[in-house]
């Protein structure tokens, strides 16, 4: 909608479920993901089967499902300090924009 109506650059932030939540939940998962493709710039998905392996083989599920949040937090931060700190780098807006316009999909993890 944001994309259509205004021009403005919509990125999108994404899991995949774990591979224990089970066939069902990843085809669900996998149905969201192409109709979000629809209307966002960027889609990034991670996989949260990926993140498991940082965590050691005996954490928790609830714990699991925190570092899962926490990387999707560490990557929206990043996005979004890459367009307002300036840096070593100095990158606006108009940069971002310029890669992540109609970029299709980004994997992370």
């Amino acid at each position: 909608v944001a994309k259509e109506e205004c021009g403005c650059l919509t990125v999108g932030v994404v899991t995949k479920p774990f591979g224990f939540e089970g066939r069902q939940r990843m085809r669900q998962a996998e149905a969201a993901i192409e109709e979000l493709r629809k209307v966002v710039d960027t889609l990034i998905i991670v996989s949260n089967d990926k993140l498991l392996r940082i965590v050691p083989d005996n954490t928790p599920v609830m714990e699991a499902f925190l570092v899962a949040d926490d990387i999707l937090r560490q990557g929206v931060v990043g996005i979004s300090e890459i367009i307002i700190k300036s840096g070593l780098v100095n990158v606006d807006f108009a940069d971002v924009k310029s890669v992540m316009k109609d970029a299709g999909t980004a994997l992370m993890g």
